[in-house]
């Protein structure tokens, strides 16, 4: 996610909003900002991890659960009938010692779709987005769809086998083959 994005906390309760506000009025849908470049904003993080790892020095993973973009009836949503919804999710920092590249390293948003995440939790979807990097490029000379090659080579016996994560995604049983004819 861009680091100038602003996502909203949950909407307090019925009971947590009317004895702050005891004249009455209607709740409000959303709650307070959380504003990515402004740590003034973020309050403590729902988990916190550091990893040690070979191409990047120590990660470290801050995670804030049940954060949610407030939707504007625009784009996707333009034909959305009635109240756009409200789509929790946990929201990842990741930030590193060093980029391979020797680049300057600035933190990494994330957006994950489970509302709470532990801490290995999150240190298993940054560390899954990372890893793509170094499998699309890959995939896409071989002809493969992104991910796929990925999941052909969990080789899984059934599907109630598969992790939770690519469970009912389509793989393909047949053999990799190149992007083009090979030339003669």
């Amino acid at each position: 996610m861009r680091s100038d994005r602003v996502m909203r906390r949950p909407a307090p309760s019925r009971e947590e909003y009317y004895r702050a506000h005891p004249r009455g009025g209607h709740p409000p849908r959303h709650g307070g900002e959380f504003i990515f470049k402004d740590a003034r904003t973020w309050g403590v993080p729902d988990s916190e991890t550091k990893t040690v790892t070979t191409r990047y020095g120590t990660a470290h993973a801050q995670s804030w659960d049940r954060l949610h973009p407030e939707l504007q009836q625009r784009s996707a949503w333009r034909d959305h009938p009635g109240r756009l919804p409200v789509i929790e999710g946990t929201v990842i920092r990741l930030q590193v010692d060093h980029l391979p590249s020797g680049g300057d390293p600035k933190p990494l948003w994330l957006w994950w779709s489970q509302p709470t995440a532990t801490g290995a939790e999150t240190d298993l979807a940054w560390q899954a987005f990372l890893r793509r990097f170094d499998i699309e490029p890959q995939d896409l000379q071989r002809g493969l769809v992104p991910g796929q090659l990925l999941l052909q080579s969990l080789h899984l016996a059934a599907p109630s086998a598969s992790p939770g994560w690519c469970a009912g995604r389509p793989v393909s049983p047949g053999p990799r083959r190149p992007a083009r004819p090979a030339i003669p």
